[in-house]
């Protein structure tokens, strides 16, 4: 399975995250990515699970996989300012359906961290090869083997 990024930026491994929730994979593997666009769209096909009510999270749905995107670390305190959700759960979603509007510029000004974390939560058994630095969006970014 391939996953895209979900936005132009800096794609780093997950344990380069500031939050040790994230960096020591305590919810799973990924990646963080550093974004350089404010257009956040989905990084497989699938089903969005759940939209946290203050926008800065989300879960899909693929296949048997689980996966989280989360925008920022901490940004749950900015209760929805800097986020514009476009999805809800029970969408049918593809690589080309746009999921959140993400200031991340904002989200800065206010100090947070704006890595988004995209995180596979369910998987104990398939092996991730990443492919990190600068990428596009819809460049493969993980590759689940």
């Amino acid at each position: 399975m391939k996953i895209l990024n979900p936005v132009n930026g800096y794609v780093k491994d997950i344990e380069e995250s500031s939050d040790p929730s994230f960096s020591q994979k305590m919810l799973g593997d990924g990646v963080c990515i550093e974004p350089k666009d404010k257009h956040i769209y989905s990084p497989v096909k699938g089903k969005v699970a759940m939209v946290f009510p203050t926008k800065h999270a989300l879960g899909i749905k693929c296949d048997d996989l689980e996966f989280m995107l989360h925008l920022g670390v901490d940004t749950v305190e900015l209760q929805g300012e800097g986020f514009e959700c476009f999805v809800k759960a029970g969408d049918q979603i593809d690589c080309d359906t746009l999921l959140i509007d993400y200031d991340y510029e904002k989200v800065a000004e206010k100090g947070y961290d704006t890595d988004i974390i995209f995180m596979i939560l369910n998987n104990d058994t398939k092996e991730l090869k990443k492919s990190l630095g600068y990428k596009n969006r819809k460049d493969e970014i993980i590759s689940i083997i």
